[in-house]
């Protein structure tokens, strides 16, 4: 199972489990080195409780991919203002 580190504040990360529909908030010490927001990391569930194993390199590389190429996209239609600066 997969979750992705939305955000970190505090000292506490809050994962998103998207096959369980839920957020899971963690002690950033207890991330794997590496971890900052966006990082995909695979998990595992037992009795109840989830336990982070590693980061998935290729699905974080994928998504940071593909965040980059919608920050183009929508940079691309962003129109020009009508007033000009002095």
């Amino acid at each position: 199972m997969r979750g992705v580190i939305d955000r970190i504040e505090d000292g506490i990360a809050v994962i998103l489990i998207d096959e369980k529909q839920r957020e899971w908030s963690v002690a950033e010490i207890e991330l794997p080195e590496g971890s900052v927001e966006g990082t995909v990391v695979q998990l595992e569930e037992k009795d109840g409780a989830f336990k982070i194993i590693s980061i998935d390199q290729e699905a974080t590389a994928a998504a940071t991919k593909k965040a980059q190429m919608l920050q183009k996209k929508l940079q691309a239609k962003k129109k020009h203002s009508k007033f000009k600066r002095n």
